[in-house]
């Protein structure tokens, strides 16, 4: 029930946001790509071994719970991803 409130706020983002999701969608991925290889206990860096595994992650993330997926990536406590994703 949750994913689906928040898949109709992220529809209503994007409507009336629509110029500056792209830019905010690309900064995610960038931030999460450089956080990823934290998950394997390295230090966090851009590193290509990591594209495919942290965009299928990402693709997921945005899928099930779009809003506080971003949050999430940028450093907010939530519910369902309390210690980021």
């Amino acid at each position: 029930m949750i994913s689906i409130i928040q898949w109709i706020i992220f529809l209503c983002i994007i409507y009336y946001f629509n110029k500056y999701i792209l830019p905010l969608l690309v900064i995610t991925y960038l931030l999460y790509l450089y956080k990823f290889p934290s998950k394997y206990g390295k230090s966090n860096g851009f590193n290509s071994e990591y594209i495919e595994e942290s965009s299928a992650y990402f693709i997921v993330g945005m899928m099930m719970t779009p809003l506080t997926f971003i949050v999430g990536v940028f450093g907010v406590s939530t519910i369902d991803y309390p210690t980021g994703p």
